[in-house]
């Protein structure tokens, strides 16, 4: 009974939405290429290749015309959920990021459906600018004239979903532990100055709740390689990141429930089977 209502909840509330040719995902130009803008996540390769595996390299930029910020809250109605980064148009702005090339309408639905949370919108060629650093990449870059008859696209949090982090919806250490992490490998890869230090100081909202999730918070290089370039660099300009992440305690105590009684589902309590999963937050 409980398992089924919790199903029943999940696909009644949740963000589910239809993938075809939409508003929200244009159909696009079979006879032109097609390239995805990545300002999160997607810079680091190892999580973008977790889509799709056959995309292009991850090429650096800088685009103006959109402000990255934590607003793009992952709803869940049985599960601890988070925010992830998102983007807003604004004309004064700029991001730093990648672009890469997507080879087939099947390939962009596939980062779709990862992107659920948002619109998939298109970027003017005249807003991007590649970024070459002091290490070439042997000529695999696109050439100008290529990259001009091209498509670029990126990610713009849907209305809806586009909140500030809060105790329910907090920022991640390992999602940002992708993003920056992914950042610290593209400055390298390509000789960048201040590369990653833009991902940091060219996103708005670090000022709200951050859970500290590594696996071994205390030890976090053993999962994590990137975690002590990745901590010097926050604290480099959010000097207080120690000390205002916290880590999550979980502990399971049994719900009785009475017969016919309704399930009270919330973002930090999880109730499976009569089984409640409680969330404990402190400072560490």
């Amino acid at each position: 009974m409980y398992i089924i209502l919790l199903i029943s909840l999940c696909i009644i509330g949740g963000p589910l939405q239809s993938y075809a040719h939409s508003v929200c995902h244009p159909q696009t130009n079979d006879n032109r290429s097609n390239y995805i803008v990545g300002y999160g996540s997607l810079i680091n390769p190892v999580s973008k290749n977790k889509t799709y595996p056959d995309t292009g390299l991850n090429i650096p930029v800088n685009v103006t015309g959109f402000r990255r910020t934590w607003t793009a809250r992952g709803y869940s109605n049985f599960s601890l959920s988070t925010t992830y980064l998102g983007v807003e148009k604004l004309a004064d702005s700029f991001l730093n990021g990648v672009i890469f090339s997507v080879p087939s309408a099947a390939a962009v639905q596939k980062y779709d459906e990862r992107e659920r949370y948002y619109c998939r919108v298109k970027v003017p060629w005249e807003d991007i600018k590649i970024l070459k650093g002091k290490i070439s990449d042997n000529g695999a870059f696109p050439s100008d004239d290529e990259l001009k008859n091209s498509d670029f696209w990126i990610y713009v949090t849907i209305p809806r979903f586009s909140e500030y982090p809060n105790e329910q919806y907090p920022i991640v250490q390992s999602y940002v532990d992708i993003f920056i992490g992914g950042c610290l490998q593209m400055e390298r890869k390509y000789g960048l100055q201040d590369y990653a230090d833009d991902c940091v100081t060219h996103t708005k909202g670090w000022n709200f709740p951050w859970v500290n999730d590594r696996i071994h918070p205390r030890r976090p290089f053993a999962y994590q390689s990137e975690a002590g370039g990745i901590d010097r660099l926050v604290s480099k300009y959010l000097p207080d990141y120690k000390t205002r992440t916290y880590v999550e305690r979980i502990y399971y105590t049994r719900s009785t429930g009475s017969s016919g009684s309704p399930v009270s589902i919330m973002p930090s309590i999880i109730a499976i089977s009569g089984l409640t999963a409680a969330c404990i937050t402190g400072s560490i």
